[in-house]
């Protein structure tokens, strides 16, 4: 029964520890942009080696007017615009293991001359930009994109209510509660 008691003060403890320790310490390493975090994909270049692709966004809209970067063995050898259609080709690509950098996409394809491609081959490159998207920051000051979020702080905006609102004093005050009783109801016992 001792060591169950125990075992449950340590399991309290460790819970309010875990509540109220920043979510930065449990949250991955960021992830360097500047490399391909993608997995490789086969593409077929069209006749004439032309390395063709699509850029979109996270509603499948095509993006126009973005600049595109086709890098061979980390040089870059094109850069190109996209069109109203959000489309791009690069003319005169050998085979080989290419990455492409666009907004902050990035895609590592694998190009194949169309006679030797694998039937698994897309006919181009698809790349998707994802804006930025911030959670979980305790920066709601009405702002409407997170580079608009000047708040500088984790405790939350809007003063005494924003503070109650933020997640780590809501969670704080969870682990009181659980933790009081249990702390007073074993000073009370006696054993």
């Amino acid at each position: 029964m001792k060591n169950f008691r125990m075992l449950q003060r340590i399991s309290v403890a460790t819970a309010c520890l875990g509540l109220l320790l920043p979510g930065q310490l449990f949250a991955a390493a960021p992830v360097d942009s500047a490399r391909p975090t993608t997995q490789l994909s086969d593409i077929s270049l069209h006749e004439g080696g032309v390395f063709a692709g699509q850029i979109v966004g996270q509603n499948g809209n095509p993006l126009a007017a973005v600049p595109v970067s086709l890098k061979y063995q980390g040089s870059e050898i094109a850069l190109v615009t996209t069109d109203a259609n959000g489309a791009f080709a690069v003319r005169g690509v050998r085979t080989g293991v290419y990455t492409v950098h666009a907004s902050d996409a990035v895609g590592c394809y694998r190009a194949w001359n169309g006679a030797t491609a694998p039937p698994s081959a897309k006919p181009g490159a698809l790349l998707v930009s994802h804006n930025e998207v911030v959670r979980g920051q305790g920066c709601d000051c009405g702002a409407t994109a997170a580079s608009d979020c000047t708040c500088g702080n984790t405790l939350g905006c809007g003063g005494l209510p924003g503070f109650l609102t933020n997640p780590i004093v809501i969670g704080a005050v969870v682990a009181t509660a659980i933790a009081v009783p249990l702390a007073l109801s074993e000073n009370g016992s006696g054993s």
